[in-house]
């Protein structure tokens, strides 16, 4: 009779069942009823939507007050199963939506594993089965992409009852999402959740969420699967990852957060769900038979006192073998690598293949994951790196993507090699090399766009981190590439900052030659030609301001002296366009504009400079000439050396004959020695300044050479030394040559008593001293390389040297010389005096050196100025350690302790340092041995700086002690740049601790949120993987910085200091040029280096010196002025007894004494 009823009257007719409890669990036949209404009223579709609504809703009703408890009864129930199994079928959405909230929870419910099975397997039925029905007239509406594999619903397989193919609609394609949907939803629920797994036993939770996993993997191996629906299962994968205790949890869709679906969670509480293995290669899980006592123990040993998990993964790096816990299912993690690599093999669509290579990229940071299937994994990177290679020389086979999707892939596909290169020990040399080569040749650029240029230039900045061996094979070819993409505008400053990270990794430079390091110094030669083109065209362009050049110490006009300040203004800025100052508003990205060129310009420097201290003197020998005039070629001015070039100059040769640990052990700035009474005399050479303190009553001599790019300082027993090299030289027969061009001091003259200028010496040779220039040739300055046709020329004249450290530009044939060998000769000085009175030690045809008057005021306070000018340059860079749930100012400030790998990364990040035993630069902090801010700190040196840490825990703070509290944070506030070890758990925010000098923010986060340390209460001995940590810049809005942090990058905890040190010191130097960096009338000042500022104060001594000369010259024509001052008569009495052989000198005093009067009698002036 049921049957015959119309849909109101059995509407009503199951109203009143439903009322009378027919149709509740447990009532007699209330199966057998529940199939009868079910195959009635349902599953007949001629039936009214409003009723077959009404069924499935009492059907979802009685489903869920019966899963539980009837479970096994249920299961006799096919046609319950049907409802699932039908699903795609169905075209209400009401009903759907009622069959999907049936299915989840009936999957949350389920406590039978029998039947949780059956229930997967109708999803499964539903999910997978009509996938094998495609159609060459796909539905016009399509929602996603055209290139996809499309398909519509035909006649299933086997003895599913569905509708005939011509009726089935697109709209079964959105049931199949929906459905998948769901069944993510509670997988991941099944691994985010707490409250599911406490009744029941944890073998029976992993094996039956092992179910839900085949059938996503079984949608994701089937070819016949739509493509948005590999993506949905995709996007939850993906965000898989695993602990250092090797739990399984997901990450929120932006991957910074741990999901937290539908249950309300204690922050400190996570369960443990399975550990990820190996399992069968087929990823079936491992037979786990466990009594009820065993699985007690399993659920009471499931919470884990974890805190919430930040993590981006790029990266991993342990290959070891996991043993599965003998209780619990492992996650089929091999059975997963493998379907990912059959996607990357078989899958030719642009969305699919792009989500991929972004999820992976993240993914494989995860140590604890893929670290359990090494065998799998590494057959994955050997895949990815060959066949990424292809792809991104655009032999892929999508012929279809768009050129703004060919850059996306791009940019992924090497994101993704950056995050297989962490896994080194994955990787097999040749592997190792593929990745790195990959990444050489990513450096060109093609169609103009940088974007992959950029990536690879960062990641070749990790590469030589992560993978040295490799680096050192690949890095000659490397700078090739390099010398092809200078022109580059928009990747000048990741060049820079390259080439310069890689100078401080002396361990990679050992396969590099001669022509390695004259095409590094080409680069840096370029950017700085490049930038003074571009000042010679603002120049042009600007309201008729003109540009100034160098200070011209050369020059004898008279009104030198009235045109020293606006030339040195000038020297220092840079003018601006008209069209820049038109707007106001356009000011501040002006700014930013000038501040990168400046910055480039700076690097460039910097980058000539440590690369040549770096070289031992017979490198330098063979690479001199090209540097030299490379420096002259990029020269701005054209009346002379600008200063830049100039501190070039003097540093290239006051360590010609330095090795790198010779520079090294140079003190920061000069310092004198207690010798009780002395005779102390200074002279000028050049641009340097020579010093010797002489005991008067001891043998001991302080001999101190001062000039722009450094100090140094030697103490000799200086009447032994000069017998020495008296006897020396007696054995060396002179050979004159030609005497170089008059000095500009010459018509000048000052007595070693009345502190008087010397003429020019009739300089003459040692034949058998040093000749660095030797027969070798220079090519011409050219970027692809140090060859080149026609480079070679004839030795420049004598005087070239002088010439140059005068300031001039050496030009032959009236113009400036394009390839030439510069005549750079060391040898013995021309008289004894000179082998000590001398600021180039052995350098040849040169000026003599010239007294200084320090009795002069003016003169003896530049000295004191000029010592108390750093010779390095020098950082201070704050760290700052981030506690488990801290975020407060007040909380970081305290913290006098940290984790165990923040202290190792502290020890990375330099040396530790007793303060009070700290010499020259401090960065502010207490060396007096008060320990006001604490007994040590973290510093830093190399060839050409000093970086001082403000390390937040190693200076003292407690509750209540305001006042250190305060100190503490102006030593950290002061800072304009941060490093942030952040444990917290929690994004760090950029105004956590706020400074008006706050500008970049060097974050450093554990990926896994935390260190990898074992959990106390496991009974389960998990692996030790490396752990990684993910570095990432935060800047203020006005900063226009750009490093390779700006993205994310993952590294090891062995290369983590170095790279994040690096980053440090260019952030640092950046935000210096910066603060710097303003527009004063038209003009943008420069950044004046300490090396400038030294070389400022010696021209400014020299131009005092030559206007206190003239005026002498003035007084002693006319006597009867009175108001010109007059130097004191300071004989050589002071000096006590003159002897004429050194060997009779008794004390330092008499030894100095003879050297004066040797040198005047050599040069005529006694």
């Amino acid at each position: 009779m049921r049957a015959v009823l119309n849909d109101e009257l059995a509407q009503s007719m199951l109203q009143f069942i439903d009322a009378r409890g027919s149709l509740r669990p447990g009532s007699p036949d209330w199966l057998e009823t529940l199939n009868e209404v079910m195959h009635l009223y349902y599953f007949d579709r001629a039936r009214s939507v409003a009723l077959r609504r009404y069924v499935v809703r009492l059907c979802g009703k009685i489903f869920a007050e019966s899963v539980d408890v009837y479970s096994s009864d249920i299961e006799r129930v096919p046609i319950v199963m049907s409802v699932f199994e039908q699903l795609h079928l169905e075209e209400d959405d009401k009903i759907v939506g009622h069959v999907l909230e049936m299915l989840d929870s009936s999957l949350r419910k389920a406590i039978r594993s029998d039947l949780f099975s059956n229930i997967v397997a109708a999803s499964a039925r539903a999910a997978i089965e009509p996938t094998y029905y495609r159609s060459t007239n796909p539905p016009q509406q399509q929602p996603f992409d055209d290139n996809q594999p499309m398909l519509v619903l035909a006649e299933p397989v086997g003895n599913s009852s569905a509708a005939p193919r011509e009726e089935r609609t697109y709209s079964s394609y959105s049931r199949i999402s929906l459905l998948i949907a769901c069944l993510l939803g509670v997988f991941e629920w099944r691994i985010t959740t707490a409250d599911a797994i406490i009744e029941r036993n944890y073998a029976q939770w992993a094996a039956d969420t092992i179910k839900l996993t085949d059938l996503f993997l079984d949608l994701l191996e089937s070819e016949h699967t739509f493509q948005s629906i590999m993506r949905e299962i995709l996007s939850v994968f993906m965000r898989l990852h695993s602990d250092s205790n090797m739990n399984l949890y997901v990450l929120s869709p932006d991957r910074d957060t741990v999901v937290d679906q539908r249950v309300s969670l204690n922050e400190n509480a996570r369960i443990k769900l399975w550990q990820p293995g190996m399992g069968d290669k087929d990823g079936a899980p491992e037979d786990t038979k466990h009594d009820e006592q065993k699985d007690t123990e399993s659920t009471a040993t499931s919470l884990r006192g974890n805190t919430t998990i930040h993590a981006i993964a790029a990266s991993i790096a342990a290959k070891v073998k996991l043993s599965v816990r003998n209780k619990g299912v492992p996650f089929p993690v091999a059975r997963y690598v493998n379907v990912l690599l059959n996607l990357f093999q078989a899958n030719t669509n642009f969305e699919t293949y792009y989500m991929l290579c972004e999820g992976l990229m993240h993914q494989l940071g995860n140590t604890h994951l893929f670290g359990v299937c090494g065998e799998e994994t590494t057959r994955l990177l050997s895949y990815l790196i060959k066949h990424l290679k292809k792809d991104i020389c655009g032999q892929d086979t999508r012929s279809r993507v768009s050129p703004a999707d060919k850059t996306k892939i791009l940019t992924h596909a090497y994101g993704l090699m950056i995050s297989i290169m962490n896994q080194k020990d994955f990787l097999t040399r040749e592997l190792e090399d593929a990745l790195i080569t990959a990444f050489r040749d990513g450096l060109i650029v093609t169609s103009g766009d940088t974007a992959s240029s950029q990536i690879c230039l960062h990641a070749l900045s990790v590469g030589m981190l992560e993978l040295p061996p490799a680096m050192v094979r690949s890095l000659s070819s490397t700078l090739q590439q390099l010398a092809k993409i200078y022109s580059a505008v928009k990747l000048s400053v990741h060049l820079i900052e390259f080439v310069s990270s890689l100078s401080r990794e002396r361990v990679l430079h050992a396969n590099l030659r001669s022509q390695d390091y004259r095409m590094l110094f080409a680069v840096a030669i370029n950017y700085i030609r490049f930038h003074n083109n571009q000042r010679r065209r603002e120049a042009n362009l600007s309201i008729g301001l003109p540009i100034g050049g160098p200070i011209d110490a050369s020059s004898n006009n008279s009104n030198m002296s009235s045109r020293t300040s606006s030339s040195h203004r000038r020297q220092s800025s840079t003018a601006i366009p008209a069209a820049a100052n038109s707007s106001i508003a356009s000011r501040n990205d002006t700014m930013k504009e000038i501040a990168l060129g400046q910055y480039v310009l700076v690097m460039a420097y910097q980058v000539i400079h440590v690369y040549y201290l770096s070289l031992n003197p017979g490198l330098k020998a063979e690479t001199v000439d090209h540097l030299i005039l490379g420096l002259l070629q990029s020269n701005y001015s054209r009346n002379g050396l600008d200063e830049s070039n100039e501190v070039c100059l003097d540093m290239i040769l006051h360590n010609f004959n330095r090795t790198s640990n010779d520079v090294l052990g140079l003190a920061d700035a000069a310092v004198k020695a207690d010798f009780g009474p002395v005779v102390e005399r200074s002279w000028m050479q050049h641009n340097g300044i020579v010093t010797i303190r002489a005991q008067k009553e001891g043998p001991l001599a302080q001999i101190m050479v001062r000039s722009p790019s450094g100090s140094s300082s030697r103490i000799v027993n200086l009447p032994e030394e000069v017998a020495r090299k008296r006897t020396e030289r007696a054995k060396l027969p002179l050979s004159p040559l030609p005497v170089p061009p008059t000095s500009p001091i010459a018509n000048s003259s000052f007595n070693a008593s009345a502190a008087t200028l010397v003429p020019p010496p009739p300089v003459g040779v040692i034949s058998r001293g040093r000749n660095i220039s030797r027969n070798r040739r220079l090519h011409s300055l050219v970027i692809s390389g140090p060859s080149g046709p026609g480079a070679d020329t004839d030795t420049l004249p004598a005087d070239s040297v002088c010439r140059l450290l005068r300031g001039e530009l050496v030009q032959q044939s009236g113009s400036l010389i394009r390839a030439a060998r510069l005549p750079i000769k060391f040898g013995p000085a021309p008289c004894l005096g000179q082998e000590f009175i001398t600021a180039y030690q052995d350098l040849q045809n040169i000026d003599p050196p010239m007294l200084l008057p320090t009795h002069v005021e003016a003169v003896a306070r530049s000295l004191r100025v000029f010592d108390t000018t750093p010779t390095i340059d020098t950082h201070k860079v704050s760290v700052a350690y981030v506690g488990p749930g801290q975020t407060t100012e007040h909380e970081i400030l305290l913290n006098q302790q940290g984790s165990p790998a923040y202290w190792a990364f502290l020890r990375g990040l330099g040396n530790i340092t007793r303060l009070s035993e700290t010499k020259g630069f401090s960065a502010g902090l207490d060396t007096s041995g008060q320990d006001g801010d604490g007994r040590y700190t973290i510093t830093w040196r190399d060839l050409v700086g000093k970086l001082v840490f403000h390390v937040g825990t190693l200076m003292p703070a407690q509750k209540g002690e305001q006042d250190k509290i305060l100190r503490k944070k102006a030593h950290m506030g002061n800072d304009y740049v941060h490093i942030v070890f952040n444990e917290s758990g929690k994004e760090y925010d950029f105004n956590t601790i706020y400074t008006q000098f706050n500008f970049v923010q060097i974050i450093v986060t554990p990926v896994d949120g935390k260190t990898s340390v074992q959990d106390d209460n496991s009974t389960f001995n998990a692996p030790r993987f490396e752990q990684l940590y993910k570095v990432k810049t935060q800047v203020n809005p006005d900063i226009p910085f750009v490093g390779p942090a700006m993205e994310p990058k993952l590294l090891a905890l062995s290369a983590l200091p170095l790279f994040v040190r690096s980053v440090a010191i260019h952030a640092a130097l950046f935000s210096q040029v910066f603060s710097n960096s303003n527009i004063v009338d038209t003009y943008a000042t420069e950044f004046i280096s300490p090396w400038r500022a030294r070389l400022r104060i010696i021209k400014r001594v020299r131009l005092n010196m030559l206007s206190d000369a003239k005026k002498a010259m003035e007084a002693t024509a006319q006597p009867s002025d009175s108001s010109l001052p007059r130097p004191p008569q300071v004989g050589l009495g002071e000096f006590g007894e003159i002897v004429s052989d050194p060997s009779k000198a008794k004390t330092g005093s008499q030894a100095l004494g003879f050297l004066i009067k040797d040198m005047e009698t050599f040069y005529g002036r006694l």
